[in-house]
């Protein structure tokens, strides 16, 4: 493991510099990728990027005493062309599960590529396997299962309590929600931002906010039943009872 062990040292180097060389950067992530295709060099990878969680005291990118740490920054480096072979990498190691690069990695850091892969809102997915890979490779350990209820799966950090509207009345809170639903409507209007949804292909693409409002208004109206209803939980992708 002479090679990827040295390539790996000199990354993370790099990435440390506050003026790291983006183009050495991008040499060393395509020349990991590559190894990466070994089964003996993706599980010294995986040891040292990704190694088994424990307790989550703070978002992976801040930590910097980490080779993870680096690696993690470099997902949503400012040049996309690092940030993609990174997060390939992260990817590869992650066994292309989608749901273990969410625990790993946070669901922002790897957002782009879900978009990319067609995986957006599919967590739990599996897009190539490498079934040659143990699954016990990278159990969770027993402080990481007792603190997985207090982890935010968007930044895979520790969740932080908002406060905010805890302390606010409902009509404090009504007041709130119009101005952010005026503030989104203005930057719509000036075209700083355009809706979006997540198509067939599981990518996101631009939404024609008519279209959604016809679509809405063409439902049928939902009809009370005293037998049980089930319907498809958009996260989980399993069916779930509908609460009486």
């Amino acid at each position: 493991m002479a090679m990827p062990k040295k390539l790996l040292k000199q990354l993370e180097n790099e990435a440390s510099k506050s003026n790291g060389n983006k183009m050495v950067i991008m040499s060393l992530l395509s020349v990991l990728n590559r190894l990466s295709s070994v089964r003996a060099c993706r599980k010294y990878l995986r040891s040292e990027i990704l190694p088994p969680l424990g307790k989550v005291t703070k978002r992976p990118e801040e930590e910097s005493g980490h080779v993870k740490g680096k690696v993690v920054k470099l997902m949503t480096h400012v040049d996309n062309s690092v940030a993609v072979l990174t997060s390939e990498l992260v990817f590869t190691l992650c066994k292309n599960n989608a749901g273990r690069m969410v625990k790993y990695t946070g669901y922002g850091n790897s957002a782009g590529l879900f978009n990319r892969h067609g995986l957006m809102g599919l967590q739990g997915s599996r897009t190539r396997g490498t079934e040659e890979d143990s699954p016990d490779e990278d159990s969770d350990t027993e402080e990481y299962k007792e603190s997985l209820a207090d982890v935010d799966l968007v930044t895979a950090g520790p969740a932080v309590e908002n406060t905010t509207l805890k302390n606010m009345s409902e009509a404090e809170k009504e007041v709130e929600a119009n101005k952010l639903i005026n503030l989104i409507d203005d930057m719509h209007r000036k075209g700083v931002i355009k809706p979006g949804g997540i198509g067939e292909d599981g990518k996101v693409k631009e939404m024609d906010i008519a279209e959604q409002i016809a679509k809405i208004a063409d439902q049928p109206e939902e009809t009370s039943s005293d037998e049980e209803n089930v319907k498809l939980d958009t996260n989980s992708f399993y069916p779930r009872k509908k609460p009486a």
